[in-house]
């Protein structure tokens, strides 16, 4: 793998048809055998359409990706749509690499939307049909379940793992921690809606080396608590971008 190329909310619905080209022409000029996307491909449907146009801008390189809320958007049901996705990270399982890391993908969820006191209205629960025309507590419930459903996964990818040290890469959609640049300046009441906090307690029991790359929230962090580093990037709708990712340089932390 030694290099490979990540993008994460590249949103490719609120791109123009040239800013799509511009952005495939870019994409096409990369020479690396791996490509990681890590999720918000586009909206709904209209992902599994951008997943193959990506797919073709690569003669010989592995595109490896999970979902993201906006990609459950108006389909009949999170479960039909990983179905849909069936060549994910999130249903192929833990890989391997020639650096002797482990690579893993799993789609992820948040923990809690919003607080009663202080609701904060959520574009999910009006297009993920799962979490969607809920009472207050339902929805929360739901999102809850969500969430839990990715994190048990992850439990089950990682015991079919040796019983050894080696590092894990993992990637996934939602941040494992919260921190303030992954806010997005609101309130305590609604940050639940950038975190999957579950995720992030596991991993803070884990005696292994891990790097995260996660998306969800636009904005850049590289952050490390404990043995784990958690990166992520900017983004901007209508302005895709991809960065070329050297995988030892992300193991590089003490």
């Amino acid at each position: 793998m030694t290099k490979f190329l990540f993008m994460s909310d590249i949103h490719l619905n609120h791109c123009s048809k040239p800013e799509q080209r511009n952005f495939f022409e870019r994409l096409s000029k990369f020479k690396g055998k791996d490509v990681i996307i890590a999720g918000d491909i586009s909206d709904g449907v209209d992902s599994l359409a951008q997943l193959d146009s990506i797919k073709k801008c690569f003669a010989n390189a592995r595109v490896n990706y999970v979902l993201g809320n906006h990609d459950f958007w108006k389909m009949p049901s999170m479960e039909e749509c990983r179905k849909m996705h069936a060549d994910s990270m999130n249903m192929k399982g833990p890989r391997f690499l020639p650096e002797n890391i482990w690579l893993m993908g799993m789609d992820g969820f948040y923990d809690c939307p919003f607080d009663r006191d202080n609701p904060y209205d959520s574009h999910d629960t009006h297009f993920i049909k799962d979490i969607s025309n809920k009472k207050f507590e339902e929805t929360k419930e739901a999102i809850r379940k969500q969430a839990k459903h990715y994190v048990d996964l992850f439990k089950c990818h990682l015991d079919a793992l040796p019983e050894d040290s080696s590092p894990l890469l993992l990637v996934t959609h939602v941040p494992p921690f919260k921190v303030p640049s992954n806010c997005r300046d609101r309130p305590d009441s609604v940050s639940g809606m950038y975190v999957c906090q579950s995720l992030g307690k596991l991993l803070n029991t884990l005696d292994r080396k891990i790097v995260v790359l996660c998306g969800h929230t636009h904005e850049s962090c590289d952050i490390i608590m404990g043995y784990v580093r958690q990166i992520s990037f900017a983004a901007e709708y209508g302005y895709p971008e991809a960065r070329i990712l050297h995988i030892n340089e992300l193991f590089d932390f003490e």
